[in-house]
């Protein structure tokens, strides 16, 4: 599905790009460019990070188990 007709954004572009590492809607629009024309998507795009963010928790960095001595 379009999120963004002005700089054609699908759902699964915004959901390669929140894998990516982007797990904000500043970081998604710098990465992918929604929202950033007439803002229409903003509302969609937002909720559908929102979304995306709470299913896909960020993975573990090596060590990060480890306690500081």
């Amino acid at each position: 599905m379009y999120v963004c007709l002005c700089h054609a954004v699908t759902d699964g572009d915004i959901k390669r790009s929140v894998e990516a590492g982007n797990r904000t809607l500043k970081q998604v629009s710098k990465d992918l460019k929604v929202g950033t024309d007439c803002g229409t998507c903003i509302d969609c795009a937002r909720a559908l990070i929102k979304d995306l963010v709470k299913n896909n928790p960020p993975a573990a960095s090596p060590g990060d188990d480890e306690v500081a001595e």
